[in-house]
């Protein structure tokens, strides 16, 4: 097995997400290249309990506290696939398309 670190932006994570309102799963990232939830996967469940968790990944890239390591598997036609990490991705994905918002509080220093 051969393991490569690379580092992506939110941007380029995000890029061409798409999110399926029906099956309620994060589908395709980085330009279409990532497969954000495979059938293996389980669905997304950071939405539920009001979305807190959801929220907590926002927050915590707004303060830039790093999120751990994403894991992907590469495919032989070279796409990738998440295997660990996709309800962060998603997180982020549905809240740079507007699926959900977050209040910020201002705080005088």
């Amino acid at each position: 097995m051969h393991t490569e670190l690379k580092q992506y932006t939110v941007a380029e994570l995000c890029d061409g997400f798409m999110y399926n309102e029906l099956e309620e799963k994060g589908l395709y990232g980085l330009s279409g290249r990532l497969t954000i939830q495979p059938e293996y996967q389980r669905n997304y469940l950071y939405a539920e309990d009001n979305g807190k968790k959801e929220v907590a990944v926002i927050d915590s890239v707004l303060k830039e506290y790093p999120l751990g390591l994403l894991y992907f598997n590469r495919l032989p036609d070279g796409r990738l696939e998440v295997l660990d990490g996709q309800q962060r991705i998603t997180s982020l994905g549905r809240f740079l398309t507007d699926k959900f918002s977050v209040m910020l509080i201002c705080q005088k220093h």
